[in-house]
């Protein structure tokens, strides 16, 4: 009889403490060991805590703290053990950037995530965006893709007619791209801003008279993808399908291979010079004019 009650006490024991073993979401609150780097990664809710399937933080190695949800992706702090404060009721505060932070591991390793690909390095080693996208400040995820860690350079309006080239020298004291004031101190450059997304191009300040389309040039150009970065940054052409530089699109916006390259084709295979380059066939084949069009272009796409 008393081995039985004591059996019926054991088993209401474990009923009172089970609830306090599942997961508790949290909506909003923080973190009381600081907010973790690591956000994004996907958890499945079991009935005896918390199983990461991708990461767990240092703070706590067993695999039942803190989950940190990506920006408004409406997910919840999750956390179940005692010794961290679970099961974490919520206080509804929200959890700010300014918090410290506490990196995560998988298996002792660092994360990476956009900001920093590889925590062995010294600084952060950021996700290298392709032609065409910048880093996303704001993207912390752990999934290195353009997708995820990047995002398209802004798209500028509408160019006027790419600079027309200057004179040999403007006339002393008369107005110019640098001055269009020279009666006034110091300089009145030109305003490229009443444009659209465009910029004095430096080269031209000494020229005029000063027009949008002698002193102005595409904020984001065939010359310059990113201005944000110091120097020129060129558009660099997918030689491999046959397109090269055209050195004509400097100043065009929008840049692509469309606007900043000439294609090499069967009928012209070499764009560098003048005339049309016909692409030449072994001896025993001939020319196909049907494939004028295809590039890159070969012996064997070209002839027959």
């Amino acid at each position: 009889m008393a081995g039985r009650q004591q059996w019926v006490a054991l088993l209401l024991i474990i009923g009172a403490l089970l609830p306090w073993q599942r997961p508790v979401a949290v909506e909003g609150a923080c973190c009381t060991f600081g907010q973790p780097t690591y956000e994004g990664s996907e958890f499945n809710a079991s009935s005896y805590g918390v199983t990461f399937t991708i990461a767990t933080c240092r703070t706590n190695p067993n695999n039942n703290f803190w989950y940190n949800p990506q920006a408004g992706t409406g997910k919840f702090w999750w956390s179940t053990d005692p010794r961290f404060g679970g099961p974490y009721a919520g206080s509804g505060k929200a959890c700010t950037i300014s918090l410290p932070r506490w990196q995560c591991s998988i298996g002792g390793m660092n994360v990476p995530t956009c900001q920093d690909t590889d925590s062995k390095m010294q600084g952060p080693q950021p996700y290298a965006c392709p032609q065409g996208f910048e880093l996303d400040p704001d993207s912390s995820s752990s999934v290195l893709s353009t997708e995820t860690c990047c995002k398209p350079l802004p798209a500028p309006s509408p160019s006027p007619l790419p600079p027309a080239v200057p004179s040999p020298g403007s006339i002393p004291g008369a107005p110019t791209c640098g001055d269009q004031r020279p009666d006034l101190p110091g300089n009145q450059t030109f305003d490229c801003k009443t444009l659209g997304d465009y910029v004095l191009n430096e080269n031209m300040t000494d020229v005029g008279p000063p027009s949008g389309n002698l002193c102005c040039m595409p904020r984001f150009s065939c010359i310059d993808v990113n201005p944000n970065v110091k120097g020129c940054q060129p558009f660099y052409c997918d030689t491999d399908n046959g397109w090269y530089p055209n050195q004509n699109a400097h100043f065009l916006p929008n840049p692509s291979n469309e606007v900043c390259c000439l294609r090499a084709t069967c009928a012209d295979k070499d764009v560098f010079k003048t005339g049309k380059q016909q692409q030449r066939c072994r001896e025993g084949t001939e020319y196909d004019p049907s494939k004028a069009n295809v590039s890159p272009p070969s012996r064997r796409r070209c002839c027959r």
